[in-house]
């Protein structure tokens, strides 16, 4: 459910509501393979208990904005936005690709491609996610589309995402190093051997049927929640701040140490923090991922 707990207008409103999407008669869709899989059939379970507010969904609002833009003018062999799907393991798979575009002999002005199919992904996205380097479900999620491709007899040649920065600064770009160059930049992304893409499909899909046979038997991974590295502080009295960060007691311990020791300055560890749970999580917010409350019983 999409409340509007700010009274934002309502043509936003009504924007976030509505939502042409089809995922069909498939089991799971390729951007479905790649939620945790506790997360997803939490999800698929408690449908009516999950709020999102409109004020939260800038974002997607954008993304979408910004699909259904360049969707107008797209024309190409392969129909983009057409929905390709095969069987896993019992499962029907499927997705939708943002743009397909294919060459026959490299000719023209896409000189730089090999013959065959060419999968393009546009990403709205910050430009912290740049200097971090694109998260790796944006490789996994193109590489299951080529998979989709290939199932359906479509040789596929290369992948990338066009990334669309959404607080790219001109001035920034002229003076930081490993800023993006442009507000718009292609980037390549690697393709996997089809085998190895095969394989990893099939790892999710076995791990998503799993997890809906019995959601606590999948609880979410540290890497899943966005897990931040627990840190030892050395505090002196009075600081708000750390005189400095450790990952261990001990190296903590030994600045403590360093610095003399006494009660100026004192150790205190800082929790560890789940970023997913605590800021994106749907069903965290709702209460109904027991995994989540039992931690923040402890806290």
């Amino acid at each position: 459910m999409i409340t509007n707990a700010t009274g934002l207008p309502q043509p936003l409103y009504r924007a976030t509501l509505s939502d042409d999407y089809d995922a069909g008669a498939s089991d799971i869709t390729a951007t479905g393979l790649l939620l945790p899989p506790h997360l997803a059939a939490l999800e698929r379970a408690h449908p009516g208990a999950l709020t999102e507010d409109v004020a939260d969904m800038a974002r997607l609002l954008i993304g979408k904005a910004v699909h259904a833009y360049i969707a107008r003018v797209a024309d190409d062999e392969l129909d983009d936005h057409a929905r390709l799907s095969m069987m896993v393991n019992g499962w029907l798979v499927s997705g939708q690709t943002d743009h397909v575009f294919t060459t026959t002999d490299g000719g023209g002005e896409l000189l730089v491609f090999a013959a065959g199919h060419h999968i393009r992904d546009y990403k709205t996205l910050s430009v912290n996610e740049w200097a971090r380097g694109l998260r790796v479900e944006r490789e996994q999620q193109l590489n299951i589309y080529a998979a989709l491709l290939r199932a359906n007899g479509y040789a596929v040649s290369s992948l990338g995402a066009t990334c669309i920065f959404v607080d790219w600064s001109p001035r920034r770009a002229r003076y930081e190093r490993d800023y993006p160059p442009a507000s718009i930049v292609d980037v390549e992304v690697p393709l996997w051997e089809p085998e190895d893409a095969q394989r990893f499909i099939l790892d999710r899909v076995l791990a998503h049927q799993a997890a809906r046979a019995d959601p606590e038997s999948a609880l979410c991974s540290d890497e899943e929640r966005w897990a931040s590295a627990g840190e030892w502080a050395v505090m002196k009295e009075g600081n708000k701040r750390a005189t400095k960060l450790f990952p261990a007691d001990a190296y903590a311990e030994a600045c403590l140490f360093a610095l003399g020791g006494g009660p100026a300055y004192n150790v205190e560890q800082r929790r560890r923090e789940y970023v997913r749970c605590e800021s994106y999580c749907a069903v965290g917010r709702a209460g109904v991922c027991q995994q989540w409350n039992n931690e923040r019983e402890l806290r």
